[in-house]
């Protein structure tokens, strides 16, 4: 299997990004891969606009 890099700085940047923003994530290092979940809140309701 071929071997793939990443750019460290871009992963810093992601990283920081995240970080300051208070995301829940994970990173793999090894693998350069972020891990994080979605999760949207909204009213049960969704109701036209009259």
């Amino acid at each position: 299997m071929k071997e793939r890099t990443y750019s460290k700085s871009i992963a810093n940047a992601i990283n920081n990004f995240l970080t300051e923003d208070e995301w829940h994530f994970s990173f793999d290092d090894h693998r350069g891969i972020f891990k994080f979940g979605l999760n949207l809140i909204g009213s049960h309701s969704l109701r036209a606009a009259a």
